[in-house]
């Protein structure tokens, strides 16, 4: 098993191109500050978080098709979002996953549609990929600040912050 910083430097090439304070940014280390953020650098990968809006009576679940499919195969595993990027389960089926949600807690399963996405968003900022990974897309109204900052200071703080592996 890749273990994280193993996994982001492999998949980092694959990053979309993007820039922070108008510099070129490294792909593998825009995937550890963001691992950083989402789950402590994978400490807590094994943890899905339930989000309430993909469960019956929530928002997505009420509006998505999608959503409610997912939920009557997958159950409760519908509305989590899983591994180290924390992605949700529907976001992973767009990208093309095809498996069980379960089978993100697994990096080299998850960094792909993590990259897909970013590349999906068209970012051209760590800004905005932050922006667009919290939120949906950068082009929302919805600008989530702090998580933006929390990225970019873990991108700034670089491969020295989190978990030493040994």
């Amino acid at each position: 098993m890749m273990r994280l910083r193993e996994v982001c430097r492999s998949f980092g090439p694959q990053v979309p191109p993007l820039t922070h304070d108008g510099e070129p940014v490294e792909g593998g280390l825009v995937l550890w500050a963001f691992a950083g953020v989402e789950s402590s650098y994978g400490t807590r990968r094994e943890f899905a978080r339930i989000e309430p809006a993909y469960q019956p009576g929530g928002g997505m679940y009420r509006q998505s098709e999608k959503v409610r499919a997912l939920w009557r195969r997958y159950g409760a595993l519908a509305a989590c979002s899983f591994g180290t990027w924390q992605m949700m389960a529907t976001t992973a089926q767009d990208l093309g996953h095809g498996g069980h949600p379960v089978e993100l807690q697994m990096d080299t399963t998850l960094a792909p549609l993590v990259i897909h996405y970013l590349m999906r968003s068209q970012a051209t900022t760590l800004r905005e990929a932050a922006d667009a990974y919290n939120s949906g897309t950068q082009r929302d109204k919805f600008v989530p600040e702090a998580y933006i900052q929390a990225v970019t200071a873990a991108y700034v703080a670089g491969w020295d912050r989190g978990p030493q592996e040994g």
